[in-house]
């Protein structure tokens, strides 16, 4: 019983945290490395894909647990560099949301894929999300202050991630957890994919 109410009280807690910044909506505000740090924390798409990285790098191996989200922002750094003065076309929008409902899904099912082949998929969607963070930086600002402060965004939102990972990995054999969460994501690419 004590579980189940700090459960919730936990979720309840992520929830009241992070519903301002999806109602906040997407893009960069103001300018150097606070423009950069904003956006995937105030962009749905961003945040979901970052924050279910760091679910799934926590539940596919509790001491490597930084190995999916590393090989994700890695991508995502070389992605912006790549994405800068580019546009974010329909293409890149829509594999972005394409990532989110994937790692919902293998949040979902504890993913039992080769882990080569998960940091493979994690690193490419990363690129792509990177590409979009270089592509929608804003032209007065400079790579060298926005892509460290999107960096910095990020690592915070997969430090998040783990932390609800470790909660859903502490319920045991509970594999509901599991799908609670990964539907919530599922359901978040599912949305951005319609959208």
């Amino acid at each position: 019983m004590i579980k189940t109410n700090m459960l919730q009280r936990t979720f309840t807690l992520v929830i009241i945290l992070f519903l301002p910044t999806f109602l906040l909506g997407h893009g960069s505000h103001g300018n150097g490395i606070m423009a950069g740090f904003t956006h995937p924390i105030l962009g749905l798409d961003h945040n979901v894909a970052i924050l279910g990285t760091g679910i799934l790098g926590y539940l596919l191996d509790q001491k490597k647990w930084f190995l999916a989200p590393l090989a994700f922002i890695a991508a995502m750094i070389v992605g912006g560099f790549i994405g800068v003065e580019k546009e974010a076309t329909f293409f890149v929008e829509k594999t972005i949301a394409f990532s989110v409902f994937i790692i919902g899904g293998m949040i979902a099912f504890r993913s039992k894929l080769n882990l080569g082949l998960i940091l493979l998929l994690v690193a490419i969607f990363g690129g792509f999300h990177g590409f979009a963070h270089g592509a929608e930086m804003d032209p007065s600002n400079t790579v060298f202050k926005y892509i460290p402060g999107y960096s910095l965004g990020a690592i915070l939102l997969v430090g998040i991630g783990a932390l609800i990972g470790k909660v859903v990995y502490g319920n045991g054999e509970k594999q509901i957890l599991s799908y609670l969460v990964g539907g919530i994501v599922i359901g978040c690419g599912v949305m951005m994919l319609l959208g």
